[in-house]
């Protein structure tokens, strides 16, 4: 996997920007790093890092940003695993 970053002129996002997303954080052995990825977002989004919280903390980081790119850009946005017909408390 690569590390993927989000670049260019992205505004800033708030953690009410994925909120309710699922989250993976496991470690890499090709990569030598925990990668953290998100189910809803599927490989497209993964994040690595040294230490597991760091890959958690950067995934939700990427997913904030994607959601809000995907919102700014009027583009269908992922709906969480937790939020669908049946799963939400």
């Amino acid at each position: 996997m690569e590390r993927c970053q989000a670049v260019g002129g992205a505004a800033a996002v708030s953690s009410s920007d994925s909120p309710h997303y699922a989250y993976h954080v496991e470690w890499s052995p090709e990569d030598g790093e925990y990668v953290a990825t998100s189910v809803e977002f599927g490989p497209a989004l993964s994040h690595l890092d040294l230490d597991p919280v760091e890959a958690m903390r950067g995934i939700v980081d990427l997913v904030a940003w994607a959601v809000g790119d995907l919102r700014a850009n009027g583009e269908p946005i992922p709906q969480p695993i937790a939020d669908r017909a049946g799963l939400a408390p």
